[in-house]
């Protein structure tokens, strides 16, 4: 018990002094000192958020965890103030492009996130279309909520296109109609293995539904 207690406290020596070469400073968390502001959860007030400077950050923000913890006072303030979450569009497309460029089969990728739609354009040199086409929007799958729909074709003439309405500086009403026309194209091609809609049609990502559905079709069966 002893030793096990003295490794502990080691360890707990060595991350401390770690953390101090690192920059970090008071309750500020591993951020060292700058002009940019943020918040970072309290931990000793449970609805209450404290600043810190993140301009000069040392540790590279791709190798940090996400967290963030809300009470339900605290959240619905938040919402109040700031509104729901937006997404970067141009974030995700970067990300879905390089995990798509990175398959196996494909050389290059291109993608365009919209309000409703991802649409990606990939060159490959594989004969098995069906399974490349499966791979890259799986891939997508992992970077975007449910509610988008997303579109892969096989054929890299579509790059220059979607590219185009990403430079587009008119309201998105106003390209709507051509965004359209360029889905039903792009859905012409490959689109993998069908994903499962929901009894209103749209697609049905969410674990907790699916896990729920499973548990009724148990009962049905052992019924």
């Amino acid at each position: 018990m002893k030793k096990r207690l003295s490794m502990v406290l080691l360890g707990l020596l060595m991350l401390t002094s770690a953390c101090a070469e690192g920059g970090i400073e008071g309750n500020y968390g591993p951020y060292a000192k700058g002009t940019k502001q943020a918040q970072q959860f309290n931990p000793n007030d449970n609805d209450r958020f404290q600043s810190f400077n993140v301009d000069e950050i040392e540790q590279s923000a791709g190798q940090r965890y996400g967290f963030v913890r809300h009470s339900e006072r605290s959240a619905a303030q938040s919402l109040q103030d700031e509104g729901t979450a937006s997404y970067d569009k141009e974030l995700m497309a970067d990300s879905i492009s390089k995990i798509a460029a990175s398959l196996q089969d494909v050389e290059e990728a291109a993608t365009l996130v919209t309000d409703e739609y991802v649409l990606i354009a990939y060159d490959t040199f594989s004969g098995e279309r069906e399974e490349v086409a499966d791979q890259v929007k799986k891939g997508a799958l992992s970077f975007v909520p449910a509610h988008f729909n997303i579109v892969v074709a096989d054929n890299p003439a579509f790059m220059p296109d979607i590219q185009r309405f990403a430079s587009l500086s008119t309201p998105p009403e106003e390209h709507e109609e051509t965004i359209e026309q360029t889905v039903k194209e792009m859905m012409t091609y490959p689109q993998g293995e069908p994903v499962d809609l929901d009894h209103d049609g749209e697609p049905d990502y969410d674990p907790l539904k699916k896990s729920e559905n499973e548990l009724n079709d148990r009962e049905v069966e052992n019924n």
